[in-house]
């Protein structure tokens, strides 16, 4: 098979999911590249079987130019277009595609070739924006307007930012340019979404759920010395891992959290940058970055609890990462991020209930929670398994289509 992927970046989860599925790919005898947009981080990178979408420039005129009118993904057609000429020498099986935004591909040239190429299309929706007048996610926000549509939203100078509402002409825009493909088949990381997928503009599509994976050669249990280099020894370590900290990921919650805990623990949260420095509780940890996934390793492993009260989220890495690294789960049943945690690997609370996620971590702490228990978990959860599946997946489309 020939397979292109494309996203909108190289790094964070969603970059690492397609990195994971191209490596498996080609370990497989099959040929994958990777298309995503240039940016700083990329250079760290290996630029085998990758492909730029416009450059540095480009994407920030893209970015200025749909916040100023709110028309997003309606520029960069000169980078779109070279890219689509690629895709035309390449010639490809299938192309999967993942985050779309913000701001670096016209998507009405993008789609319009899907549909006139027919070729076979795989959609991983890792949030809500395709369906949506322009917000990821609308939890917090109590919005329902999708399943209609979207007008006068309250979250537009959120991301993706625009300085106008132009949130009805997006979703008008996006149900004509998304719906319609011959060949479409869409992924969901969780149930939940795929639910939600189900009562949008694009339930006619085929929706399957493939949930995220890990690799368990880099998250694993392994020996340490996390809790004595931040002199931390004999405390009950509350992790807490994101790279986004705010009210989204919980982080009012945590605060409140540590203003209540005694001394017998204490709370390390990873992935503070400097936006988020000043909000943090002072009796917090904060860890600004990791060098690596390795090192991140090193402090799942170290610690003895996982908290992730998240209000807005689909099926989160950092919960399985956690569990890869033999330590339990505390989270909200937001999304779908109880849909990897059962009895012997954490405990999922209702959303936003403080009460019973403060119970809850009193009470792991009295039951001593036997992490043998949570490393039994790991296979289920590894990105091998979820390769597996989509390149099954890939070769289910293509069977298929030949028998057309």
């Amino acid at each position: 098979m020939r397979i292109v992927q494309i996203n909108s970046c190289i790094n964070g989860s969603t970059g690492k999911i397609m990195r994971e599925i191209q490596g498996y790919a080609q370990e497989t005898g099959h040929q994958c590249y990777i298309a995503t947009k240039r940016d700083f981080s990329t250079r760290k990178f290996p630029k085998q079987q990758h492909v730029y979408i416009g450059n540095i420039l480009d994407k920030r005129l893209h970015g200025w130019l749909a916040y100023k009118t709110g028309n997003e993904g309606g520029y960069s057609k000169y980078a779109t277009l070279k890219f689509i000429l690629w895709i035309e020498k390449f010639q490809p099986d299938i192309i999967h595609l993942h985050n779309l935004h913000p701001n670096y591909i016209n998507l009405e040239l993008l789609f319009n070739y899907l549909k006139q190429k027919k070729i076979q299309a795989v959609w991983t929706l890792h949030d809500c924006w395709s369906f949506t007048g322009g917000c990821p996610h609308f939890e917090i926000a109590e919005c329902n307007k999708w399943k209609t549509q979207c007008s006068n939203c309250t979250q537009y100078q959120d991301y993706p930012s625009c300085e106008i509402d132009n949130s009805k002409k997006m979703f008008i825009k996006k149900k004509q340019l998304f719906a319609g493909l011959q060949n479409m088949t869409i992924v969901t990381p969780s149930l939940w979404l795929q639910r939600l997928v189900q009562q949008s503009f694009l339930k006619e599509y085929p929706v399957y759920t493939i949930h995220n994976g890990v690799d368990l050669n880099i998250f694993k249990p392994a020996e340490n010395s996390f809790k004595e280099k931040y002199d931390l020894q004999g405390k009950f370590v509350l992790l807490g891992v994101s790279f986004g900290w705010g009210i989204r990921k919980g982080l009012e919650i945590i605060n409140d959290l540590a203003d209540e805990l005694d001394e017998r623990f204490k709370i390390v949260l990873a992935g503070v940058g400097e936006a988020a420095a000043n909000k943090v509780h002072r009796k917090i940890l904060c860890i600004e970055k990791t060098e690596n996934q390795r090192q991140l390793a090193e402090i799942y492993a170290g610690s003895d609890l996982f908290i992730n009260p998240t209000l807005e989220d689909n099926y989160p890495t950092v919960n399985i990462e956690a569990i890869a690294c033999g330590l339990p789960v505390l989270t909200f049943d937001t999304g779908g991020c109880g849909e990897c945690i059962n009895d012997s690997c954490g405990f999922v609370v209702k959303r936003n209930d403080y009460a019973s996620f403060l119970g809850a971590i009193y009470a792991m702490y009295e039951n001593n929670m036997d992490k043998s228990g949570v490393l039994e978990n790991r296979e289920r959860i590894s990105s091998v398994h979820m390769c597996q599946k989509y390149v099954s997946l890939y070769e289910e489309l293509l069977k298929n289509s030949r028998r057309v």
